[in-house]
């Protein structure tokens, strides 16, 4: 900066009305004191901060013409096959490990950030494939729909390669470690929120792991967040069932005796509770009104897709279950082929075709009568066999002879005779 020797330099600095954007312009006062220099940077800190900059840039030049495009995947090049990112992941694991092990935790757990860039590739690289299998599925399945001139396809998907499946095992593992270890050296460079956003994607994936409860709670506590805290050490307690020690050792610490011991107790309540809950849902039956509604809804969507296809409109549940679910009922089926005869026939304008299904159902449905009526019978017999016969049943009504004097009869027979009854005579 210039600075100024003439005294009439700042007497026209004092005169001027927007001196503030003048001393903005020369940042210069009469009674500067002498500012020491600061304090050189050690390599590390210099290099943290030159990253934090780069960073920045980066995000700068994100929408600028010069970025570089980026490049297309290419699924059949060698540094896209699963097998080789796999590789890649588990070096970058095992560099890490030996260099925690050294005392390198930064440079630790920038290898455990390249491992899991590496995982994020391979997840892109199996969702491409998964879409290319769904692609092949679909050209599959309409080539079938029109061989067979029909409006909705009803091909079913297979199941995926067992190497595929494989593939997708290793990536969540490789992943699920890659973040628990960058969560324990983010813990050890006492960076909270690199922890807590590994073990929150660690425990994302799996929900009961306790290593990301535990390092995520460690971060929390000693960043200030008790309750948090808290929270992750119970929750280690409910997964392991009353197992893990580190959870009740830091608890023991955060509490006091006897509300610890209160809190174990309505733990263990809440818990007995939920496991009886658990175990009458296993061992009741499902309910049969339970899967009648998902085959009724399920027999709704697909009428749906079929209107869809044929350009008609869409109907609600209600509505579709008072004008078009009797189709589905061999019952109602056979009564309106029997009320309308000229109109549901095979020979009328709107024909009611007997399906294979309707036919299966109704020889179901005579076979179970038949099994009833002689289940019935044998029932029957086996108790007469046992209780002996049974007494014959009062026959109903009742029994008696008229009778009326002489006055009485002449006056009633030639009422009767008169009006042509003759069932008393």
């Amino acid at each position: 900066w210039h600075v100024p020797r003439s005294y009439a330099y700042i007497e026209n600095l004092s005169r001027c009305k927007n001196r503030c954007q003048v001393l903005r312009v020369h940042p210069w006062s009469v009674d500067i004191q002498k500012m020491p220099l600061p304090k050189v940077p050690t390599w590390e800190e210099f290099r943290a901060e030159m990253k934090q900059y780069r960073i920045k840039y980066a995000w700068a030049m994100v929408d600028t013409e010069s970025e570089v495009a980026p490049k297309p995947l290419d699924l059949y090049a060698i540094e896209s096959k699963p097998l080789v990112l796999f590789q890649a992941a588990d070096m970058c694991k095992n560099d890490g490990n030996e260099r925690l092990k050294k005392g390198n935790v930064s440079g630790a757990l920038d290898k455990y950030d390249e491992g899991l860039y590496i995982m994020d590739k391979c997840r892109e690289v199996l969702t491409t494939w998964r879409l290319i299998f769904r692609q092949i599925h679909d050209e599959k399945a309409e080539k079938n729909r029109k061989d067979r001139n029909i409006k909705v396809a009803d091909l079913v998907e297979p199941d995926m390669p067992r190497e595929f499946r494989k593939d997708h095992k290793d990536e969540r593992d490789y992943r699920m470690a890659l973040l628990l270890n960058a969560a324990q050296a983010a813990l050890q460079l006492e960076n909270w929120e690199a922890v807590e956003s590994r073990a929150g994607q660690a425990l994302e994936m799996d929900a009961k792991s306790l290593k990301a409860y535990y390092r995520r709670g460690l971060a929390r506590l000693r960043s200030g967040r008790e309750e948090a805290a808290k929270t992750d050490f119970w929750s280690m307690v409910r997964v392991s069932n009353f197992e893990s020690k580190e959870a009740l050792s830091q608890l023991m610490k955060l509490l006091d005796k006897e509300e610890m011991q209160k809190q174990m107790k309505k733990l263990k309540a809440t818990m007995d509770k939920d496991n009886k809950f658990g175990t009458m849902l296993k061992e009741m039956e499902e309910d049969d009104r339970i899967a009648l509604q998902d085959e009724r809804y399920q027999r709704y969507i697909s009428d749906m897709e079929q209107r869809k296809a044929d350009g008609q409109r869409e109907l609600s549940f209600d509505d579709w279950a008072l004008q078009y679910e009797w189709r589905y009922d061999a019952d109602e089926r056979a009564k309106v082929r029997t009320a309308w005869p000229k109109c549901f026939s095979h020979m009328g304008p709107a024909p009611l075709p007997i399906e294979d299904w309707e036919v299966d159902y109704l020889t179901h449905k005579e076979i179970d009568k038949i099994v009833y009526q002689r289940q019935t019978a044998a029932m029957g017999a086996k108790r007469r066999e046992r209780e002996g016969p049974r007494p014959e049943p009062a026959p109903e009504g009742f029994e008696c002879k008229l009778e009326v004097d002489a006055e009485d009869e002449e006056l009633l027979r030639q009422a009767v005779v008169k009006k042509g009854y003759n069932y008393w005579w």
